[in-house]
């Protein structure tokens, strides 16, 4: 076991004498208008720049609208009609305008792969290479783009 020695009791007692008569560390004067500087440049940012959270209703509504459009694509029946099966739920009771949906999303399935059917397959990969790649550098170049403005600001203000 370890056992405190007196010097250590003493030792700390002194340590704790020492740190209590330190003042408490003062923030820098202008700290409270940097903070009030940076929220309201955040405030200023355009909405599509913002949380979604604060985003308008209108377009909250349409990015939900289209992540349940894209769920309902994915999660339907491709190319085999309209059936609930898949699902493993009754839809038609819970979501009517899931059979008009899933009929639409089967009929375009069907289409696409009758499309790649017809496209050769070293064309077919290549496109889809070079859609890859487009995708990559779009992204990269929006980035850099979205990054700049601020990187501009910070060099010459």
């Amino acid at each position: 076991m370890n056992r405190l020695t007196d010097a250590d009791v003493r030792l700390a007692a002194q340590v704790e004498r020492l740190l209590a008569e330190q003042a408490a560390p003062q923030p820098p004067a202008d700290l409270e208008a940097r903070v009030f500087a940076a929220i309201a440049q955040r405030k200023s940012r355009p909405w599509w720049r913002r949380s979604v959270r604060e985003w308008p209703l209108p377009a909250r509504t349409a990015f939900a609208a289209a992540g349940c459009a894209l769920v309902i694509l994915l999660a339907a029946p491709w190319g085999s009609g309209t059936t609930d099966a898949t699902l493993g739920i009754n839809l038609a009771h819970h979501a009517p305008l899931y059979h008009p949906l899933a009929s639409t999303t089967a009929t375009l399935g069907r289409a696409a792969t009758a499309l790649a059917d017809a496209i050769p397959t070293p064309l077919l990969r290549g496109g889809l290479a070079l859609g890859a790649l487009a995708y990559i550098v779009l992204f990269g170049l929006l980035a850099t783009l979205f990054r700049l403005p601020q990187a501009f600001s910070k060099d010459h203000s």
